[in-house]
């Protein structure tokens, strides 16, 4: 590699904060000690910096003196001007999830993949599994991960568990979330990880439904409602 273009890296990487940021840093961590901050960048509003602390969002005055908490919306334009920074923030986390550590439900061709939070004992995550037909005919893929809202130890932990020690996890999850019984088991599994993956999330509900963008769907929507937000998404 050119020897100058490493010191240009370097030079780079030495650069102070600017004076602004590093005001709007020094507030956070009066209003927040210890507090890890995720970014800084100036905000669309001229005079403020946005800030992202794990999943939320908030904005800070250039001087420091001022902090607003909520989303931030361009009233002429229709649009969330929070969302594209929290989403980013899940698609980093999403898309690190492998494969591996989740149950599949994947078309012969796909275009979209979600990745979806479920607990088997949900009635709107049986709903979702219900539809996974559309699914499959929309070109979707599904990739499950676990999220059991009782709890450790919770009936719904056990069931869980099972499904993933099954020999076929595809139809354990199908029986299951039909009300049939599956054989008790346990494994090695990644459900704990899927746990911690909610609280980094912010997960608080299930289904928690993601696209590889980050962007949230709901909750339940059906699956023709989903396939045709998708749809439109490729299309822009």
């Amino acid at each position: 590699m050119n020897r100058f273009f490493l010191i240009a890296i370097a030079l780079l990487l030495a650069t102070p904060l600017s004076a602004n940021e590093a005001k709007v840093r020094e507030a956070m961590a009066q209003v927040a000690p210890g507090v890890a901050i995720n970014s800084v960048k100036p905000a669309a509003v001229d005079g403020f910096y946005e800030v992202l602390i794990g999943m939320q969002v908030v904005y800070i005055s250039a001087d420091g003196k001022y902090l607003m908490q909520g989303r931030l919306f361009d009233i002429a334009a229709g649009k969330d001007l929070s969302e594209p920074t929290v989403a980013a923030a899940k698609a980093e986390i999403i898309n690190q999830i492998e494969d591996k550590d989740t149950i599949i439900f994947e078309p012969k061709n796909y275009t979209e993949t979600l990745t979806v939070f479920t607990d088997i004992d949900c009635p709107y995550c049986v709903k979702f599994h219900d539809e996974m037909d559309q699914y499959m005919a929309a070109g979707i893929r599904i990739r499950y991960l676990f999220f059991p809202r009782a709890g450790l130890g919770s009936g719904s932990y056990a069931k869980a568990l099972s499904v993933w020690c099954a020999d076929s996890q595809q139809a354990a999850m199908t029986r299951s979330k039909a009300g049939q019984s599956v054989a008790e088991n346990h494994c090695e599994n990644p459900i704990n990880d899927h746990m911690s993956l909610v609280k980094k999330l912010g997960v608080r509900g299930t289904p928690a439904v993601y696209t590889e963008r980050g962007e949230q769907l709901g909750g339940y929507l059906p699956a023709a409602q989903v396939a045709a937000h998708l749809k439109a998404k490729q299309s822009q």
